[in-house]
């Protein structure tokens, strides 16, 4: 077997590495670029730092009881394509999101449930011991997402988008009985409480065209001025009771849709069951319409956002079917096919294998 050799600049000093990062790397640096830089070897990892995950990092004082500050933290979802593929042929890419946490500057998360993919049962030793390798992909920015460092908040979002970061504010919906809506101004000291009392209690948050959008348990859509911090009615009620059907937000070619789901736990088999319908709103006529077919385009229910996808640019994703976590097996997946109105379990999420590599 032929020996492997080593390449020459390898030997170069240290400082001279850094010197020569500094001046490949500069301030406008995409974030994508510095971890295509780091992937090529531990010297030049070393030789420049890992970038600041999020260009903010707010400090977001909860409104809860206990003296602690909770952080607003920043995912974000990436497309990654192989750069060698035969032209003539689409490609098709994989799907990855990447974190951060108060003790981890970052991590590999599952689109799915951003829980860590190193907490996956699937992952091994030996891939724990890998590096993520961004050298063979095309790297594109999908969206970003906010959670906090607490389980009391089911979904946070900055707003409005057209702001510059600190004169946004961030709209939370609380983990309670009536899923309170707060918002707050960055940099603020004063929470103000969307009471629930003058609505029918919140089901999901999103950011539609820049703005806040807010569904209630009737299917009741509203969108928030940003200056009075008021709700405006943006449909009609899509149901007439509750019925213990949960509503969920995804916008798909500039339009909102809804998912109205119920799900139920067979005792029998104790296997979970789902009725789940999907309507978008006709903004000429105001009414709602049901959408029975999406198509080559796939929602998913993600536990910091909701958003769509095209089956055929992504490997493992089917058409015409909703993906969304089971809250009580945070590594299970269930994906509803509008088709037959079939519930399997998606297979385990795991990225391409040639995300990885030694260190």
């Amino acid at each position: 077997m032929e020996k492997r050799q080593t390449v020459e600049w390898l030997d170069l000093p240290t400082e001279l590495w850094t010197m020569i990062a500094k001046h490949l790397i500069i301030d406008n640096t995409s974030f994508e670029e510095v971890f295509r830089f780091r992937s090529i070897c531990k010297t030049w990892r070393s030789a420049h730092p890992l970038p600041q995950h999020t260009p903010f990092a707010p400090q977001v004082r909860i409104p809860l009881r206990r003296r602690r500050k909770y952080f607003l933290l920043q995912t974000t979802m990436y497309r990654l394509q192989p750069l060698l593929n035969d032209d003539d042929a689409p490609s098709k890419g994989w799907l990855i999101m990447l974190g951060k946490s108060e003790s981890v500057p970052l991590r590999l998360l599952n689109p799915f449930t951003c829980t860590p993919v190193s907490d996956n049962p699937q992952a091994s030793e030996d891939t724990l011991q890998r590096v993520v390798n961004f050298m063979n992909f095309k790297v594109v920015k999908l969206l970003e997402a906010f959670n906090c460092n607490t389980n009391s908040f089911l979904k946070q979002v900055l707003f409005p988008s057209t702001l510059p970061v600190e004169g946004r504010m961030v709209g939370a919906l609380s983990k309670d009985d009536y899923n309170n809506l707060w918002v707050r101004k960055i940099g603020d000291k004063k929470w103000t409480n969307i009471k629930w009392s003058d609505y029918e209690g919140f089901h999901d948050i999103i950011i539609h065209k820049g703005q806040l959008y807010v569904i209630d348990c009737l299917g009741t859509i509203f969108w928030m001025n940003h200056l009075s911090t008021e709700l405006v009615q943006f449909t009609q009620p899509l149901c007439s009771s509750y019925k213990g059907k949960k509503k969920k937000m995804v916008e798909f070619r500039g339009r909102l849709y809804v998912v109205v789901m119920l799900m139920n736990t067979n005792h029998s088999s104790w296997k979970l069951e789902a009725d789940i319908k999907v309507y978008t709103v006709n903004e000429e006529w105001g009414h709602w319409e049901v959408v029975k077919n999406l198509g080559n385009v796939a929602f998913v229910l993600g536990r910091h956002s909701n958003f769509s996808l095209s089956a055929q640019d992504y490997h493992g994703i089917e058409g015409n079917c909703i993906y969304f976590s089971d809250f009580l097996d945070i590594f299970k997946v269930y994906r509803f096919s509008l088709k037959d109105s079939m519930l399997t379990i998606s297979k385990p999420f795991w990225p391409c294998s040639d995300l990885f590599k030694k260190t």
